[in-house]
């Protein structure tokens, strides 16, 4: 049997939309002492939103949808901007009503006891469509619902969804969560008026694999290597190897990783060389200490790339260099000559996959390089690395196996 293999390459740009929220969510809820009561909303959408797109449906103890909200006639809502609906009895020293939206005299969705359920819904023609909401219609609960593992806390508490959160969830329990970290919300003390006004959203984003985010090369034998996980989920280190190339010679040095080792998300795994100057960087730190010869016991002209295992099958999914060739004493990096010799190169905190293009990561100049060339000897960064999502159109490059037994 041969086996031919066709590689197809398509390209096209895509815009990376995750960073905004699909539409409206409540983000603040408050159920204080007596009328001291507040919603909040919170549009992250990329746009001003017209809200007369937009109703607030409210059920009394378990009763459904009984009460309908309307926003005021001409109300839009700009983008990165709360809608504040403000119980017109609350203590303007907990909250200024100058600074609601709407202050709402009874009957109102803001004259709710715990166990009301409100729902945020959208407006096409005839359609509603709910898109967010606190509590169950059908349901009374007693006092009120228990949100992140705290009994009754639609009650007598202040709620703020998660910054992580971007876009509203019509699936109350799961919303709720059962305790602080599968929670969408943020269960504070009654009363708390602190957040009511502005809220933030922060998209937190996930690499398609693992990728370099660390390379020194420095004086003598102070060398190491870093690779992060940004996936959002714990990797099996047994799928992954690392090949190195000296002086052009193409892929020859492997490195496994040791048996059992994994990777958490957020996390990233230190290779130190076992002559690095432990001033410079705690061996106790490294993930891997490794003596000669090993991945960290290059020179500036040394290529090397994280590899993904599958099966019989090895694919590169990240490089540092190019294994062919042999560029004197190193490769440049953001226009720095030589800059993978006698520097420390960090990855960019935008950069949330790797690139098999070194020429590409490697850039011709601060800009548009993937990587920040740090002078000799700099470990400071090495241990921790931080991926930060900035939405943009971005062009990507799909690899189809074509493969035909003959």
């Amino acid at each position: 049997m041969k086996k031919f293999f066709m590689i197809l390459n398509f390209i096209f740009a895509v815009t990376l939309l995750n960073a905004q929220a699909t539409d409206l969510f409540f983000s603040e809820y408050i159920e204080g002492s007596s009328n001291n009561k507040a919603i909040e909303i919170y549009n992250g959408t990329g746009s001003t939103v017209d809200l007369s797109q937009y109703v607030i449906r409210q059920s009394t103890n378990g009763g459904n949808w009984q009460y309908l909200h309307i926003f005021p006639a001409g109300a839009t809502l700009a983008d990165g901007d709360v809608w504040v609906m403000l119980n017109s009895q609350t203590d303007v020293l907990l909250f200024d009503p100058a600074n609601a939206d709407e202050v709402l005299a009874y009957p109102s969705v803001v004259h709710h006891t715990g166990d009301d359920a409100r729902a945020l819904c959208k407006v096409n023609g005839a359609d509603t469509t709910i898109i967010d909401v606190i509590g169950i219609p059908t349901e009374d609960p007693g006092d009120g619902w228990s949100v992140a593992g705290i009994a009754d806390a639609t009650k007598n508490h202040s709620l703020v969804r998660k910054e992580t959160v971007i876009g509203g969830n019509t699936d109350w329990t799961v919303a709720a969560g059962t305790n602080t970290d599968d929670s969408e919300w943020i269960v504070y003390d009654q009363n708390t008026f602190t957040y009511l006004g502005a809220h933030t959203m922060v998209f937190e984003p996930t690499s398609v694999d693992l990728f370099f985010s660390e390379y020194i090369e420095g004086s003598s034998n102070n060398k190491a290597i870093e690779i992060y996980n940004g996936t959002g989920s714990t990797v099996d280190l047994s799928q992954y190897v690392i090949r190195q190339s000296t002086n052009g010679g193409n892929w020859q040095y492997l490195h496994i990783f040791p048996a059992g080792a994994t990777l958490a998300d957020g996390d990233v795994w230190v290779m130190l060389n076992s002559q690095t100057d432990v001033l410079l960087f705690d061996p106790a730190n490294a993930d891997e200490v490794l003596a000669y010869p090993s991945v960290v016991h290059h020179t500036g002209d040394d290529a090397r790339a994280l590899c993904k295992v599958n099966g019989a099958d090895t694919t590169i999914i990240d490089v540092i260099g190019i294994p062919t060739e042999d560029p004197g004493d190193g490769w440049s990096v953001a226009g720095i000559a030589d800059a993978t010799k006698n520097h420390s190169l960090v990855r960019k905190e935008t950069v949330i996959g790797g690139n098999t293009d070194w020429t590409v990561a490697a850039g011709t100049n601060t800009d548009d390089s993937e990587w920040i060339v740090y002078d000799q000897n700099t470990f400071t960064y090495l241990g921790a690395h931080t991926m930060v999502f900035e939405p943009t159109s971005v062009e990507v490059t799909f690899q189809v196996d074509m493969s035909v037994k003959v």
